[in-house]
């Protein structure tokens, strides 16, 4: 039980760990939604064989990104971005953003 138990300890504090790594995936966008509770960021990124995956990036709450210059039309399908923060613990293509670039314009994930 011991060693099932220092186990589970490992991958919990390496998974707590990676989280606090930085993060860097560029894509184009496929859809955006400014929606409650997370504003959501549709992208698809090319893996280095060119098959493309689909990732999406959460950030902060509708009203705060307003607050911060985010609009509807901030983002379009087509742009191509660059988005930098924590992937999701469990390996799912998810991430939260603490920045995204698009059109040589550096954006806030949490709208501060």
């Amino acid at each position: 039980m011991s060693l099932f138990r220092s186990q589970c300890s490992r991958i919990t504090r390496a998974q707590r760990t990676m989280r606090n790594i930085p993060f860097t995936v560029s894509g184009t966008v496929t859809g955006f939604q400014l929606v409650s509770p997370h504003t959501q960021i549709h992208f698809d990124v090319k893996d280095e064989k060119g098959n493309v995956i689909s990732w999406v990036a959460l950030s902060g709450p509708p009203q705060r990104m307003y607050r911060s210059g985010w609009r509807s039309d901030t983002l379009k399908v087509g742009d191509q971005i660059t988005v930098n923060g924590p992937p999701s613990k469990d390996g799912s293509k998810y991430l939260g953003v603490t920045t995204l670039t698009v059109n040589g314009k550096v954006l806030t994930g949490e709208g501060e």
